[in-house]
């Protein structure tokens, strides 16, 4: 229950609205490798296909970020190019925030990596929720 108030209730939200959108294909959510040399290779929150790059798509998601913004996001990088290989899509994340602060170091970091960040609900919203066209 703990892990549901803390997080998970954002990749499940993200699950939900990536089912919907005809951009993502296939979402899947808590995804662990059946095989990996690597014990702390641990899960990924949300993987599916992009259908605008052709490639697969990893979505880390953070409502806290536990440790420092640079060391998270190459993590995130390392384990999106060796589950999908050189054509993945770069990576994306998606947090909430703590203040002004921490949102520019994620986003200068996101850049500098060649990564995407959604940051903040509105953000988020903007990017996953689909509105077909009346």
């Amino acid at each position: 229950v703990a892990n549901l108030l803390i997080g998970t209730w954002l990749e499940l939200a993200l699950l939900a609205m990536l089912e919907r959108h005809p951009r993502y294909q296939n979402p899947l959510w808590s995804v662990k490798p059946k095989r990996t040399d690597d014990t702390d290779f641990g899960e990924m929150d949300l993987v599916c296909v992009d259908q605008h790059t052709a490639s697969l798509r990893y979505l880390s998601c953070k409502s806290v970020l536990d440790r420092p913004p640079l060391e998270h996001l190459e993590a995130v990088g390392d384990r999106a190019h060796r589950v999908g290989g050189s054509h993945a899509a770069s990576p994306r994340v998606l947090f909430r925030a703590v203040d002004a602060g921490q949102e520019h170091t994620i986003k200068r970091y996101a850049k500098r990596l060649r990564m995407d960040a959604a940051i903040g609900a509105q953000r988020i919203i903007e990017e996953f929720h689909y509105r077909p066209q009346p």
